[in-house]
């Protein structure tokens, strides 16, 4: 993909994603850095160009005007390494839906792992799964970055174990 936006394969509507893209978790399953990534993928996806008024507005509130630049600018790394380099289209719910994807959640294992241990093989597994090869390191710094970020605001991501594929367990219907 040559663009900064991110290819997905369901409208951006209220429909959502088709259903066998769906994670087994839902947004309010999630821990609050966990909701903030989320929601500033969709937003971003949904404004359709960096550093929309209320993406910037966002990221001032959960980070303050400490790491309000580095924390958008990694952000906006992570999301070009994305709509570049993806694997697939990427599928991304709508702004205001309850549900979470399955890319969604593989972002969320990517910038947990990222936390945890940049180096860790978690890591390599989620962006071998994510990226092609040429997008994995600037996908992995930006991530790096801002996992780091995410975690002096006090938003841990809960590392989970990388998963082989598709959703574990019941699927919530959409």
């Amino acid at each position: 993909m040559a663009s900064d936006e991110i290819s997905v394969s369901a409208s951006s509507d209220d429909r959502g994603p088709p259903r066998g893209r769906l994670a087994a978790r839902t947004l309010g399953q999630l821990g609050c850095g966990e909701q903030f990534v989320v929601w500033a993928l969709r937003q971003r996806l949904h404004d359709g160009e960096p550093g929309s008024t209320v993406l910037v507005h966002g990221f001032r509130l959960a980070f303050g005007l400490w790491a309000l630049e580095p924390a958008l600018a990694a952000f906006e790394g992570c999301f070009s390494a994305l709509a570049r380099h993806a694997r697939h289209d990427l599928c991304l719910c709508p702004l205001r839906c309850a549900c979470l994807s399955l890319d969604e959640d593989a972002v969320l294992e990517l910038i947990a792992a990222a936390q945890l241990a940049p180096g860790a093989c978690c890591l390599a597994a989620t962006l071998e799964r994510l990226v092609e090869p040429e997008g994995r390191a600037p996908l992995r710094g930006n991530a790096t970055a801002l996992g780091t970020i995410l975690l002096r605001a006090g938003l841990l991501l809960p590392a989970r174990p990388p998963r082989a594929g598709g959703a574990v367990g019941p699927v919530p219907l959409h």
